[in-house]
Order: C-alpha cells, then structure tokens, then sequence
C-alpha cells in the first residue's frame, strides 16, 4: 500500500503556513523554517492522502532455484527483494549472470540470420549506436532484412531490443538489461480429435467434408509445394550465417594505418555463424569467401522456401474439415 500525497498540494498548504507565520512574527520564514513548515504539512496530510495499492507477482522455484519478479522496473523489484528479506530470515540472492551481454548475443543472432535452437526473430527490432550520439533503427512489425541488418551492424550499431518466439508458443522482447518484455501466450490450440490424428489413408472420406473454396484452395497449396519441391532441388551449397568484409589496423604504432584509415591492411573476410546457440566466428580466404557468400545467400533463399512451404502445409491443414461428431 502506498499513500498518493502530490507534491503541488503540500507546497499550496505549505505556503499558506509560510503567510499566517509571516503575519505573526512580522518577516518571511528562512529556509530551514520553510523546510519544517512542510515536513509538518505532510505529516498532517498523509493519513488523509488517498491509498494505492498495488500488486507484483513472484516465482519462487525451489526446485530450480529460480526467482522471478514479474516487473521491468528496478525499484519495483528493489522493493520486492526488500520485503522478500524481511520476511524470511535466510534468502540468499544471486543475479543472473550469462558470459556474453544480451546486446552481443542479440546482434550476432541478427547478423548470422539465425536464433537459437527453440526460438525464433520476429519483426520488431532496434539497433543503437554504441557512440554518444545513440542513434537508433527501429523496425516496428516490418521484416528485417539481413542485408541492411548487416551494414547498420558493420556502422557500429548493436541490437538493444529483439522480439522473439520460443517453439512457436510464448512470444517477448528481449532487452539489452536481459529483461523480458511484452510476454504473451501464442493462440495455440491442441486438436485432439481421433479423425485429426487417423488421416493418412482416406482420401475419398476427407473430400466428403471439403466445401469447393477448400478445395480450390487445397489445389493452390499443392501446386505451390510442388513448385518448391522444384526450386529447392535446385541448391547445391548451404551455409547458415554472414559474411563481412573488413580492413584491420596491424596494432604497430608506426604503421599508417595507426593513424589513416585509408592505410587499414585487408581486405580480410569473416564468417559469423551460431553454433550449439553460441556465436562462432573465423576469418576466410578470398576464394573461400566467393563460394561462402553463394552459400549463405542460398541458405537464405532455402529458409524462405521453408517457411512458405510450411504456411502451405498449413492451409492444407485448415483445408479438411474433420466430421462433426
């Protein structure tokens, strides 16, 4: 419970006292007397001042050893950790810790085009500049492209919010302070229905219960799958991550390039990709670079057959209609 008392009303009365004590000594009340003046406004206006109350959730898992305060406020969670230590006598607490900053993970999911196994990248994203102007790239429910992610990148910026999935259930925004944001449910729904899982093998019986736009439609999803099957027997190399090109300075201070940029050494060619979750990265060749390059664009261009494959396995899924009971 916290008692709602402004400020404006304290200084109104407070100037009010501050008047009568003037007609009654004959000067103005100092500073320090001010300052008692309204220490003792607010003393007499706190139990008529209007309570708040207000709720924050918290997960204990014992099991795990786990604390979760449902809040993106720091003295919110301060507040909480307070009254958690006055109410149990021994509670031991631990921030988390993670050996690469959520701004360095994030942004080398967006430059290698790949979330870690489990999660997916949705559309809002913002990238800042780590200098001290702290420009900023927002994207709002817009696709990223992997290009222009890539040159904000090489210009300095690092990714300080990411919009995520995880398994296609529980969406959120991920922050550079590792908070979670915006967490909601997806609208998952299991089917369990015996004729949703037995439908291998009976096609005149599932036709029975498709209405003509069903059909017409389950005809545009086979034909589209069909011409993916095409277009991904196409491929030859895949590589997942992204390939950028640098000129380095050789770390002698006589070199020019200690001092000109023009005189950096390279070109040199580094291939970021994501492994086991973590970030892995090594320098190339140029002939190296030249068939990486064609891969990971063909990695790209695979990923996005995928998903449309998926979204047309979709719409075969809602094409048939299971028979009412």
């Amino acid at each position: 419970m916290k008692k709602l008392l402004p400020a404006s009303v304290v200084n109104q009365v407070a100037k009010s006292r501050a008047q009568e004590a003037e007609e009654r000594q004959g000067y103005k009340p100092g500073r320090k007397q001010m300052k008692d003046i309204k220490e003792a406004v607010t003393d007499e206006l706190i139990p008529k001042a209007f309570s708040i109350f207000r709720d924050t959730r918290v997960w204990i898992d014992p099991v795990n050893r786990w604390l979760l305060i449902d809040t993106t406020s720091a003295a919110k969670a301060e507040e909480v950790l307070a009254l958690l230590s006055k109410s149990i006598d021994s509670f031991p607490l631990q921030p988390v810790q993670v050996p690469q900053s959520p701004a360095a993970a994030m942004t080398c999911w967006l430059a290698a085009d790949e979330a870690p196994a489990g999660f997916t990248i949705d559309q809002d994203t913002e990238l800042r500049a780590t200098g001290d102007s702290r420009a900023a790239i927002r994207y709002v429910r817009q696709s990223i492209e992997a290009a222009e992610v890539r040159k904000h990148i090489d210009e300095g910026k690092q990714c300080t919010r990411l919009a995520m999935t995880w398994r296609d259930r529980i969406s959120f925004v991920l922050t550079e302070a590792l908070t979670l944001k915006r967490i909601a449910p997806l609208d998952v729904r299991l089917k369990r229905h015996r004729s949703c899982i037995i439908i291998e093998a009976r096609p005149q019986q599932i036709k029975q219960h498709m209405t003509l736009a069903s059909q017409r439609a389950l005809q545009r999803a086979h034909a589209r799958i069909d011409a993916i099957h095409a277009s991904l027997g196409s491929f030859e190399l895949l590589c997942s991550g992204t390939l950028s090109q640098r000129m380095m300075t050789c770390g002698k201070p006589n070199c020019r390039c200690a001092t000109d940029p023009g005189a950096r050494h390279g070109p040199y060619y580094q291939w970021v990709r994501m492994r086991a979750g973590k970030p892995s990265q090594r320098y190339v060749s140029e002939q190296q670079a030249v068939i990486l390059h064609q891969a990971i664009e063909n990695y790209r261009q695979v990923k996005k057959l995928l998903r449309e494959w998926e979204e047309n396995t979709e719409r075969l899924i809602d094409a048939v209609q299971p028979p009412q009971p």
